[in-house]
């Protein structure tokens, strides 16, 4: 899908972000971006910026992967913030399993179960928790306001 970014300048101060900090929730995503800079990605307490280079893509391990290997292979936190004021694009490939794939660690990642980090449920189960999450924590800023 083709997402388009408005021409506004972000405010991180005030938390006005042209999208906020977050983790993909699927396997991987494949990221195509145009020349404007925006993207970055969180180490630690510190903000990177990710600089887009021409014919190259970005792949962002995601939620799912970490799980498949136990951490081994975290998801990355990450933002997109518009410091030129320059309408921006990018195309993101969401790669994602199928609604009944279990989450849990593939074997060769857990193979001592008491180091097992991540639960065993369904892509679906854990979509729906995600979604419910979301929705609870946006009512919950709704209300506060």
């Amino acid at each position: 899908r083709l997402v388009r970014y408005p021409a506004e300048i972000s405010d991180v101060s005030n938390g006005k972000l042209a999208v906020g900090a977050h983790k993909d929730y699927g396997m991987l995503t494949f990221l195509a971006t145009d020349s404007v800079p925006a993207l970055q990605i969180e180490v630690g307490d510190c903000w990177y910026s990710v600089d887009p280079r021409p014919n190259d893509f970005i792949v962002n391990v995601g939620n799912v992967l970490e799980s498949w290997t136990n951490g081994r292979l975290p998801s990355i936190v990450h933002r997109v913030v518009n410091h030129t004021g320059q309408e921006r694009y990018s195309i993101p490939f969401f790669f994602n399993p199928n609604f009944d794939a279990k989450l849990g660690p593939f074997t060769q990642f857990s193979a001592d179960k008491k180091c097992t980090k991540y639960e065993d449920i369904t892509f679906q189960e854990y979509i729906d928790k995600k979604y419910q999450e979301t929705l609870i924590d946006n009512r919950a800023r709704h209300i506060d306001r």
